[in-house]
């Protein structure tokens, strides 16, 4: 058994060997990351070959070899001029190692940029602030949303969420948001400005109509970034009673408590203080 290891053990030192700097071999770099992965069990096959870590006398040593072989590329690079690649490696490296100037420019002009966006952003309520002013309950109903929800009740009961017209779409892949969001992570997609999200993913949200309604409770939608938006709730109220349903497994609850639909196009064109600082802040952010 020692020596059917060891020779596994040989022959992934000497393809590690074979990858350091200045081989031309195609994805070398990869390939040195991938034994780190595979040792970690992220990976089932180690250079194209389908085996497990115990088949190894000594995984620890190959790992080490292999992040050694990415701090001689970083080097390697470091010696040759290639700034873009030792940008690229750094982040993958774990011991302590000079930053590149380019990773330092591009930090520091980062900084910059968001310290921009701050002072641009200065002048204009933030969004919960914004939604306060127009619909001070609204503002309070989302700030206790998720009292008493677990963490990971999107992932367990998400499935069950879904607009009436289009099952295909819910919210199971969905996070929940800190209400308390600045515009410059609000802003981007394509939604109308009256819509405020308050949980989502990949491009897909829920949101509340910041319309200041008689009931201050807000409609709540879907929004797909392919297909649009679509009616979820009649309110914040409506919409937790279809959580408590879905919690408790029952689809036919969740689809009794979802209340009376809304004309969507009703909404979307309202303007108060909320969809005021919305716009205001799309074109502060647009200036820099």
């Amino acid at each position: 058994m020692t020596t059917a290891k060891q020779k596994m053990q040989t022959w992934a030192q000497a393809l590690i060997d074979e990858r350091y700097p200045p081989t031309d071999l195609f994805n070398a770099i990869a390939e040195l990351r991938s034994v780190v992965e595979f040792f970690a069990g992220e990976r089932s096959q180690l250079f194209g070959m389908t085996t497990s870590p115990d088949k190894f006398l000594d995984g620890a040593a190959l790992v080490a070899s292999a992040k050694a072989g990415v701090v001689a590329w970083f080097e390697h690079a470091g010696r040759t001029g290639d700034d873009e690649l030792q940008a690229r490696l750094y982040p993958l490296i774990d011991i302590e190692v000079p930053e590149p100037a380019l990773v330092r420019q591009r930090r520091e002009a980062a900084a910059q940029r968001d310290a921009a966006k701050q002072q641009a952003l200065l002048a204009i309520p933030r969004p919960i602030e914004a939604v306060t002013a127009v619909a001070p309950a609204l503002a309070a109903a989302l700030r206790t949303l998720r009292d008493g929800v677990p963490a990971d009740f999107f992932e367990a009961h998400g499935a069950m969420l879904h607009p009436k017209e289009d099952p295909s779409l819910n919210a199971q892949q969905f996070e929940w948001h800190d209400v308390d969001l600045g515009w410059d992570e609000l802003l981007g997609p394509d939604f109308p400005p009256v819509f405020f999200p308050f949980a989502g993913a990949n491009g897909d949200y829920l949101g509340v109509f910041v319309v200041g309604a008689p009931d201050d409770q807000g409609v709540v939608s879907f929004y797909s970034h392919e297909e649009g938006l679509f009616f979820m709730a009649q309110s914040l109220g409506h919409f937790r009673a279809m959580c408590d349903a879905a919690a408790k497994g029952s689809l036919r609850e969740v689809a009794r408590v979802r209340g009376r639909p809304a004309k969507m196009n009703a909404v979307e064109n309202v303007e108060n203080a909320y969809t005021r600082a919305f716009q205001d802040a799309t074109a502060a952010l647009a200036r820099l």
